[in-house]
Parts: structure tokens; C-alpha cells; sequence
């Protein structure tokens, strides 16, 4: 699993309903410290406290735990041919490719 992403959406969902990181950490009895290692994808909280996170910000488990891809309208419109599940699947490693290359300069 990568902790990266859940750390990403976890800081996201934080942000977004306006708490600190002391403040998420009291609501959920740990740590701001811990919520730290969390987002920086260093540490993940166990099931149980994923759970408690998922149902206090209404959100499924799986948004803390799956990357999102861009839609097939969003790569078609940038040119790609996503007519078939294959070219989806190879549109979407194309675009992750020239992602990797425009931050990494490669």
C-alpha cells in the first residue's frame, strides 16, 4: 500500500474542513505528531482508525487508499486515444510518463 496517497487525502480532507493537525489529532485521540507521519505517507493509521477517519469526514475507505486517474473525457480532450479499455490503460500510463518527466526534467 502506498501511504503517500492516503497521507495526500488525508491532509486534503484535514485542510478542507479547516483543522490543524493538534486538532485532528484530539479528535481522534492521537498525536499531532503522528497525524504528521501520516500525511508525510511515513506511517499509516491501523484499520480501526482508518475506519474512525472514513466516517467522521463521510468518506468511503477507498478514497484514502486509491489514486484517482484522469477521466476519459479528460484524456480525450488532450488527445489521447481512449476508445478501448487498452488505450485507456496506455493513455493513463502516458500521462503519468510526461508527469514523471515535466517534475523530473527527464
Amino acid at each position: 500500500m502506498d501511504y503517500a496517497i492516503m497521507g495526500k487525502k488525508l491532509k486534503e480532507v484535514r485542510e478542507k474542513n479547516g483543522l490543524t493537525m493538534d486538532e485532528l489529532g484530539k479528535l481522534f485521540g492521537v498525536g499531532r505528531v503522528t497525524v504528521s507521519r501520516w500525511e508525510k505517507g511515513k506511517k499509516a493509521p491501523d484499520l480501526d482508525m482508518l475506519i474512525k477517519v472514513a466516517e467522521n469526514f463521510n468518506k468511503p475507505i477507498d478514497f484514502f487508499v486509491k489514486e484517482e486517474f484522469p477521466s476519459k473525457e479528460l484524456l480525450e480532450s488532450l488527445g489521447y486515444d481512449v476508445g478501448f479499455k487498452k488505450g485507456y490503460q496506455e493513455a493513463i500510463e502516458n500521462v503519468k510518463l510526461n508527469i514523471h518527466k515535466v517534475f523530473f526534467n527527464m
